[in-house]
């Protein structure tokens, strides 16, 4: 169903299937202030404002252009030691990320072997005493050629401290970075820049968010954002949107807009997720309805922060663990026992990989439902290609419409364009329907056939196959 050029359709998401190697904090400082800071949305409790950024990934595409030598380390802008995957040593009272967080800047800025590259691993991996030691693909990675992205391929959130990548990583691809921010009127910096003073073949010290190894057991692991989903729609209206959270209870097998326990069987799954904090005119009420808070970028930085990207389609919870560890909070709130949490939260999707807590059904019950409306203008695509001649119907206001009058059809690729402006603009309800023979062309068919070899002598063979479908 389209109206006004808009097409309605249903979007249906399991909680495991958020999107991954995508997006990503840019250091535990700003994933341990996530929550805090989207409290108050859709202002943000935050007082830091990423002014700069340089985002680094493998070169796979042989590119020549904006490359450079870099060694991204973990440990780099690191203020706690809980949160270091190393022993850089020497923290910082303060818990801000920046290059001297704790002492491992200063021993690579004292190490000109390092800062050469070619023999960086060698003096790294020998380094057994503080800040190291140093193994590769844990501590550190060493990328030779690495590119730079531009402007176009990503964007980032100044207040909330995340990067949202427009492609998703291997597993085996590396992602660095180098940030400025102010705070409290002061300048911070972790990483360098390109144009730092560094020439030539000699690296680059960057902060490292995604190394060639995937482990959970990483401290790093927790900087990859497990709260994003996509919705599968672009340019998507706050018009005829809708989006719950379901929970399947495990007594009937019936999906529930909330978690059946004393306490919480009362209230929206939805707003137990803090994902309904407000009403439409944005007063601290919760209503039952998902906040729509539309994310705004100017270029490629966010300007506000928000719930949904209305550009791709992108939920983002207010909370870095939704069915996790905010659930648990919500669940011990109520007076709930643990050993009951343990059977609701779903803890295993932020602790270990996507593949690993996809094989525990008792714990993934969640689902996002909802419903969209996507401006896409006169093009309306059919999910469906080489549809065969005639099987397209067109209704406006239960009147069918007549092809090529007012509207033609693209047969091979799917897609139904409405010519007729008229009927965009009145806001009727328009219908198509398709029949696709995609599925309806199984046929039983039989092949029979023989072969045979005459053997004329030990050199001379000579044969044949006749086959009959």
């Amino acid at each position: 169903q389209v109206t006004g050029g808009a097409q309605v359709q249903n979007f249906e998401i399991s909680a495991d299937n958020y999107e991954a190697n995508k997006h990503f904090f840019l250091s535990h400082y700003f994933r341990d202030n996530y929550d805090n800071a989207c409290r108050s949305m859709p202002v943000v409790n935050s007082q830091v404002n990423i002014t700069r950024i340089e985002v680094w990934v493998t070169n796979i595409n042989n590119t020549v252009d904006n490359i450079r030598n870099i060694l991204a380390f973990a440990d780099l802008g690191e203020a706690k030691p809980a949160q270091w995957e190393g022993t850089p040593g020497n923290p910082s009272l303060l818990p801000l990320p920046d290059n001297n967080a704790n002492a491992l800047y200063t021993y690579l800025n004292s190490q000109p072997v390092i800062r050469g590259f070619n023999n960086a691993t060698a003096l790294l991996n020998a380094q057994v005493i503080q800040p190291g030691p140093f193994q590769q693909a844990v501590h550190y990675e060493k990328v030779q050629n690495a590119r730079r992205l531009n402007d176009q391929e990503f964007n980032f959130n100044p207040l909330l401290g995340f990067i949202t990548l427009n492609q998703p990583l291997n597993n085996d691809e590396v992602l660095a970075v180098a940030f400025q921010y102010t705070y409290q009127g002061q300048v911070y910096q972790v990483g360098e820049f390109a144009a730092d003073g560094s020439t030539g073949t000699e690296a680059l010290y960057l902060k490292l968010l995604k190394g060639t190894i995937i482990n959970p057991n990483f401290k790093r692991w927790d900087l990859m954002m497990k709260n994003v989903y996509s919705i599968g729609a672009y340019q998507v209206s706050r018009d005829n949107f809708r989006l719950d959270v379901w929970y399947n209870n495990p007594i009937t097998s019936v999906d529930v807009n909330f978690i059946p326990k004393p306490g919480l069987d009362d209230k929206p799954l939805i707003q137990t997720l803090g994902m309904d904090r407000y009403d439409p005119n944005n007063n601290a009420f919760s209503d039952g309805v998902f906040d729509f808070m539309p994310i705004t970028f100017s270029g490629n930085r966010a300007t506000s922060a928000g719930t949904i990207n209305p550009q791709n389609g992108r939920i983002y919870f207010t909370t870095v663990e939704p069915f996790g560890e905010n659930l648990r909070q919500r669940l011990t709130e109520v007076g709930l026992d643990q050993q009951t949490i343990n059977t609701i939260v779903f803890q295993p999707l932020y602790d270990s990989t996507k593949t690993a807590a996809q094989q525990i059904p008792q714990l993934n019950r969640f689902k996002i439902k909802g419903r969209y409306q996507s401006s896409g203008g006169s093009e309306i695509p059919l999910n469906a290609m080489n549809i065969p001649q005639g099987a397209v119907t067109v209704t406006a206001g239960g009147r069918a419409l007549v092809e090529n009058q007012d509207y033609t059809v693209d047969y091979n690729l799917g897609r139904v364009k409405i010519i007729n402006q008229s009927l965009l603009e009145s806001q009727v309800p328009i219908n198509i329907s398709v029949e696709s023979n995609t599925l309806f062309n199984i046929q039983t068919k039989t092949l029979l056939g023989s072969h045979f070899d005459y053997r004329v002598n030990k050199d001379i063979n000579v044969g044949a196959t006749i086959l009959n479908l």
